[in-house]
């Protein structure tokens, strides 16, 4: 069971790094004035003929963020109840 305590940790570090790295980019997209950043998405099986569908990068980033950062800290939380 020491084990997957180690390993239980080691994941919630590594969410939470992933957590702070994606909130970086989404600070440094705020400090550039960067409203909005989108990309096209289109299936290459479809048809020329349809429409492109637009993707807002920044949103996606912003939850991405909040989300692993809230997952990390919660894992910590029960990692630590776990080792006392």
């Amino acid at each position: 069971m020491r084990w997957g305590k180690i390993v239980l940790l080691f994941q919630a570090v590594v969410t939470l790094i992933l957590g702070i790295v994606f909130f970086s980019q989404v600070l440094v997209l705020d400090m550039a004035k960067v409203s909005e950043l989108r990309t096209q998405v289109q299936d290459i099986n479809l048809s020329n003929e349809s429409s492109p569908e637009y993707i807002d990068l920044k949103a996606r980033y912003t939850g991405a963020a909040y989300i692993l950062l809230f997952v990390s800290l919660m894992e910590l939380i029960i990692i630590t109840k776990f080792l006392t």
